[in-house]
């Protein structure tokens, strides 16, 4: 199941199409749906919270580290519900 999806507007990861499964890995997916390369880019540790993804544009003057890097988000499981 994807969780959540992204485009590279900026060219970091060469234009693709991004996608985080439930499972917390991350694939660059073709026009037809399929993945490409031989396996995901990253497995996000406890990935099954993650609920969404996007691609930092590759500005290293503007965003620093995070340049061209894939973030993920999720909730915060600390607080509880009432």
């Amino acid at each position: 199941m994807v969780r959540g999806i992204t485009h590279d507007r900026d060219g970091a990861l060469l234009g693709a199409l991004v996608a985080l499964t439930a499972d917390g890995k991350v694939w660059k997916v073709n026009s037809a749906g399929g993945t490409i390369g031989a396996g995901p880019l990253a497995t996000i540790p406890g990935g099954q919270q993650v609920e969404a993804c996007v691609v930092v544009p590759n500005d290293s003057a503007r965003y620093g580290i995070l340049a061209g890097m894939i973030l993920a988000g999720r909730d915060n499981l600390d607080q509880q519900t009432q």
